[in-house]
Parts: structure tokens; sequence; C-alpha cells
């Protein structure tokens, strides 16, 4: 269960100053759990310290360099699209309102079995976000003028040689997440990100 102390706090159930009611509910037994899909990464042809995981999003990025990448994408093994760009975001739908809607990508709903794959700066007008069911293998392709490239696994990074092929499935378990049982996503998006909100 997230606790907001800071400034958004999107996926928290509470701010801090609730904390002492948020104790009562839980112990009280008033609270549901939302089970959330995490992304599993393998690196085939280069060495990461284990499988990596994501709740919000895998995200492959130019570095070092003002030149775009070439990502190439299969989804179960079919040639999907080669994208010329800053870069690619994989996300789940709990990692859909932060950086895949930042670059275009849809907000999706917490319970929907799908993946959004995202461009960053694509250097074309016909390469548009894409959903994919979330048991589908994605194997991406990445190459750069310079040697590397930067992997983000949920905002933390590591370099990757060019020319490496990253694999990425859903992974054997989830996240549970604890809330309130009077929070739901539409009120969130409003309240939080004023969704809808006329007059804006």
């Amino acid at each position: 269960m997230g606790i907001n102390s800071g400034h958004l706090g999107y996926m928290s159930a509470a701010d801090i100053t609730e904390a002492p009611a948020i104790i009562d509910d839980i112990l009280a037994g008033r609270y549901r759990i939302e089970h959330r899909s995490v992304i599993e990464v393998h690196a085939p042809d280069a060495m990461l310290p284990h499988n990596q995981y994501a709740l919000n999003e895998v995200a492959v990025l130019k570095k070092d360099t003002a030149s775009m990448i070439r990502v190439e994408a299969h989804i179960d093994s079919w040639p999907a699209a080669a994208y010329r760009a800053d870069g690619l975001i994989v996300s789940t739908p709990t990692g859909s309102t932060g950086y895949n809607l930042s670059v275009g990508g849809p907000i999706v709903a917490p319970s929907a079995r799908i993946w959004t794959i995202a461009p960053v700066a694509p250097h074309s007008l016909n390469m548009r976000p894409l959903a994919v069911c979330d048991d589908s293998i994605i194997e991406i392709l990445a190459e750069s003028r310079a040697d590397t490239y930067l992997l983000s696994i949920d905002g933390k990074s590591v370099s990757m040689p060019s020319g490496s092929t990253l694999r990425l499935s859903k992974a054997p378990h989830c996240v549970n997440i604890v809330l309130r049982p009077s929070s739901n996503f539409i009120d969130t998006l409003r309240e939080k990100l004023l969704w809808g909100i006329d007059g804006i």
C-alpha cells in the first residue's frame, strides 16, 4: 500500500496524514487488493546482474549521442516495426500514466491485460503507440552509432552493447497493490491528473 509523502503520489492509497486511519482500516479488514502484471527482462546477448522485473516500464534509449537509435521489435516472433527514434518504451497498465503517457501513449486501466509499446520522439509520423496482449513475447534489437545504448527498468539504468537483444515476457508473479474500498481508477485519474475536468 502506497502512502504519499511527496508531490503527486499517483499510486498511493492515501496521504501520509491519513496513516492512522489506514492502519485502522487494514486491521479491520477494510481494504481490497489489485493484482498488477510485471514485465520480466532477459538479455540473451549481454550480461545483466540477474533477471530484471518492471512494474512500470522497460525503456530502450539513446545514450551519449545526438543521433537516433534503431529499435527493431518482434512480437511473438513476428516482425512488428523498426523504429528510428530516441527510444522505445514497453509499459504495463500500472506504468501507463508515467513515462508512457509523457510520450503520447494511452492511459490503461490497471485490470486490462495489455502492454503498450510507445516510441520516444520517432522520426516518422506513422509510428504510433501500440497495445498488445500481456502474454506476448516482445523481442527488441537496439542498434546505435555509439557502442552502447541505455536500458532503463523502472528508472534503474544500465548500459547495453549496441546490437544486443532483449526479451520481454510476463513474469510468473504479480505485485499485489492494497487499496482502500472507496478507491477507483477513474477517481484517481481525476484527482491526480485532472483527467476529464472541464475548464482546464
